[in-house]
């Protein structure tokens, strides 16, 4: 059984129980037994890592693995067939599940499914082979495996696994570590050029990105790390069992791991104390807040119709009474009038009162399904208001299995405070259902209530779309069972408007991506409202006018998903957040919110090319599906769905910084941290980037330009420098020469027509960043971006 709970990690005690009271109930609701537990949170920037093997010994280095931030540590939780999660947002407390000399064919289809859901939504999941593969890696989905594996061999001692990441980048030299294994391992073989890619959506030309697998660690004609890129998520396929004794013992062990967790997590591991974390934090609760108050409220009786029958009550008495009294001349009949207008009155007052309580009752409901690559499956989000006219016990049948959770109405309610009553509630979760029993519900008074789920879905977003001089052209099919409407292709700082597209249509477009604005930096959310003509930030709720139409009402739920939102409540008085998945671009209360121009828009799906994004006409998931003590109440159900798309470009050879992503491989310094997503500190020290190029044969490059984002100034207090500075370098690796060179960013470009040089095995670019003086203080710099020009 799981408990959904908002840890606070930010010093406000109102978000943490101190204490939970579990009761073991029997069938008829007695109590069996009583425990209390005082819960341990996990600190958010330590590394949760799940652990599923057979054989728990072995993991001893990768627990002492020594982090960037010297006092955050790595946390190991083993796992097992029972103890395996089933369910995505539960896995989503890990940061990494590590898949190794296990019995996988023990895990059931659920946790299987929620596994493979887990990494699409931005999981890391390492699979490790060895000896054992077969028994490990023959019962996973091809999803979760990368590589056909075929057989194994053998590799002799003096064999080099470090460092993992091609040239002299880790830590190895400093730490003076053994770099090759001391004496002959086994490790697991695959097929050359096989593997699946899990239906990867992200594709140009026809073949995968580099990003979507790549082989980062071999030897000779044997892959022992291959990267393989899933949605949002990474899977790391290892040759090699790290936790055999062999290795186990072998200096370079708490290396490699460290290095494995620096080429996964990146950015997670150097995120300042300073910096609340979206998925464990308040800033989470805000944007729920905000979700919840899109909702409209519940629908008082109309009172009309009490005033209807109160006239019509007073009409009989008086002038019908008279009236019928002296037409037929007998004062008797005035009497059986009125004992006959009470009892009929009184009857129909009860039936409308009854009527009333029926249509009083609402569940109003926005969920959010972001489809799997496949379209096998969607994770949905949905946030629901359940209006109850009468105070009482109810329950409400949420179908589905998954988790749900009550947010206190204190938050998004201002005439309301903490009472017992908000705590006088059961979640009974179950296979196929959860119920929510309300007990005690006050009079006229909404609850927010809080679902999560993996889904089942059947169909998906297909696309065949080819971007040429500034145009999307190609087609889009809907295969869901429902019409989408106010549709959108989204990519880095520009959209196309499809419109309206039908179930099972398949849809011709050439359209221009549009931007309604020259700022580069606008989010798209602002974007859309602005090219729809309504004011941008656009949060009808905050000036106290609704949306008055269907896309007033989708935008303004966009910018709720997508923007700094600053909000009023008892516990946090204008909290300014922005509201990205895993984690916020700006500290507690920051005064200002900065997005690098290279940063991730929200809308968009981490890791594709381009994203989709439109609302269901008819019902896709269960929401409309909920009930109250088994009645089936009105409301209003809007429903977001967003897909990743297959996106090419009619020029392989010019690749813009939209299509080449990159990642954090190695840090090594003092203070070297994140305060944003691709805004990073240090006092001395360097950090290396890799960007690896999407595959593509005979492609030759006349041009290759390094930028870095150019609106960080914002953030530069005294004492802080550039990378442009004479103290600071940018460096580039010459794999021609196995060598670092400086580069000079003027202007915050570099560009050379020297490509060959800096493009490397797996057709990999190197960029990093030094900092040697610390006289100078502390000094700024964003996470570069790459741009390839073609030869003509």
């Amino acid at each position: 059984m799981y408990i959904p709970l908002l840890i606070n990690s930010i010093g406000l005690s109102l978000f943490d129980p101190q204490s939970l009271v579990i009761n073991l109930l029997d069938r008829r609701g007695n109590v069996i037994r009583t425990q209390t537990n005082t819960p341990i949170p996990v600190d958010p920037a330590d590394v949760f890592v799940g652990i599923l093997s057979d054989q728990q010994s072995g993991f001893g280095p990768l627990s002492a693995v020594s982090l960037p931030d010297q006092d955050n540590s790595v946390i190991v939780e083993p796992l097992d067939a029972q103890t395996m999660p089933d369910m995505t947002t539960v896995l989503e407390n890990f940061d990494i599940i590590v898949l190794d000399d296990f019995t996988t064919d023990r895990l059931s289809l659920d946790q299987l499914r929620a596994l493979q859901v887990w990494v699409n939504r931005g999981g890391r999941l390492i699979v490790v082979g060895g000896a054992p593969w077969q028994r490990t890696l023959s019962a996973l989905p091809p999803g979760l495996l990368p590589v056909v594996v075929n057989g194994t061999s053998t590799l002799q001692a003096g064999t080099h696994l470090l460092p993992i990441s091609g040239p002299e980048v880790g830590n190895v030299g400093q730490n003076k570590v053994t770099t090759t294994v001391q004496e002959p391992i086994t490790v697991s073989t695959t097929t050359s050029g096989q593997g699946d890619s899990g239906s990867e959506p992200g594709k140009f030309n026809g073949q995968s990105s580099a990003s979507a697998s790549e082989t980062i660690l071999a030897s000779g004609s044997i892959p022992l790390i291959v990267q393989a890129r899933r949605g949002q998520g990474y899977i790391y396929y290892l040759a090699f069992d790290p936790a055999q004794e062999a290795l186990n013992g072998w200096s370079g062990a708490r290396t490699l791991w460290k290095e494995l967790l620096l080429r996964a997590l990146g950015d997670q591991l150097l995120l300042s104390h300073s910096t609340s974390r979206y998925s464990n934090d308040i800033g989470q609760l805000i944007q729920r807040v905000r979700m919840f108050n899109l909702l409209p409220p519940g629908a008082s009786p109309d009172p009309w119709m009490l005033i209807l029958l109160l006239l019509s009550y007073i009409i009989v008495l008086g002038s019908v009474n008279i009236l019928i009294a002296r037409r037929l001349k007998r004062s008797i009949w005035s009497w059986h009038i009125i004992l006959s207008s009470i009892v009929i009155f009184t009857l129909l007052c009860y039936g409308l009162a009854f009527y009333q309580r029926e249509a009083s009752i609402s569940i109003n409901s926005i969920s959010l399904m972001q489809l799997s690559q496949d379209g096998s499956s969607a994770y949905s989000t949905t946030y629901a208001s359940v209006f109850v006219p009468n105070q009482g016990d109810y329950q409400v049948h949420i179908p589905g299995k998954g988790l749900a959770q009550l947010i206190p109405d204190v938050f998004y309610q201002h005439d309301a405070d903490f009472s017992d009553e908000e705590r006088s509630l059961a979640i009974i979760p179950g296979q196929h259902q959860t119920n929510v029993n309300l007990s005690g519900a006050s009079m006229w008074n909404s609850h927010a209530i809080l679902t999560e789920q993996d889904r089942p879905t059947h169909g998906g977003i297909i696309s065949h779309l080819v971007v040429r001089d500034g145009k999307l052209t190609g087609t889009i099919t809907n295969t869901l069972n429902s019409s989408l409407s106010d549709a959108y292709v989204l990519i880095p700082r520009s959209f196309a408007r499809i419109g309206h597209i039908a179930a099972g249509q398949t849809l011709q477009v050439n359209l221009p991506f549009s931007s309604a604005t020259s700022d580069s930096d606008m989010a798209l959310a602002d974007q859309l409202a602005r090219n729809s003509g309504l004011p941008t930030p656009y949060i009808p709720h905050a000036n106290g006018s609704p949306p008055q139409t269907d896309l007033q009402r989708h935008l303004a739920i966009l910018s709720v998903l997508s923007r700094v939102v600053e909000y009023d409540f008892t516990a946090c008085n204008e909290c300014g957040m922005r509201t990205i998945e895993h984690m916020l671009v700006a500290p507690f209360a920051s005064e200002t919110a900065i997005s690098p121009s290279n940063s991730i828009d929200p809308l968009l799906v981490d890791g594709t090319p381009a994203s989709f994004i439109g609302w269901a006409e008819q019902p896709l998931d269960t929401s409309s599906d909920m009930t109250i003590n088994s009645f089936e109440p009105a409301g209003l159900h809007e429903t977001l769905v967003q897909a990743p798309l297959t996106l090419k470009l009619s020029s392989p050879q010019n690749l813009s910084s939209n299509f080449i992503s990159g990642q954090v491989i190695d840090v090594q310094g003092n203070d070297l941290q994140s305060e944003f997503p691709g805004v990073y500190t240090m006092s001395t020290g360097h950090i290396t980037f890799e960007f690896a190029l999407p595959n593509s044969a005979d492609r030759r490059f006349s041009s290759l330009t390094i930028m870095e984002p150019a609106n960080l100034m914002a953030m530069l207090g005294p004492g802080m420098g550039r990378v442009t500075d004479e103290s600071q370098h940018a460096r580039l690796y010459n794999w021609s020469k196995g060598a670092w060179e400086s580069i000079s960013l003027s202007q915050n470009t570099f560009t050379t027509q020297n490509t060959g040089a800096y493009i490397g095995q797996g057709e990999r670019i190197l960029v990093q960043f030094t900092n040697q003086r610390t006289s100078l203080g502390t000094v700024v710099f964003g996470k570069p971006s790459l741009t390839l020009k073609g030869e003509a």
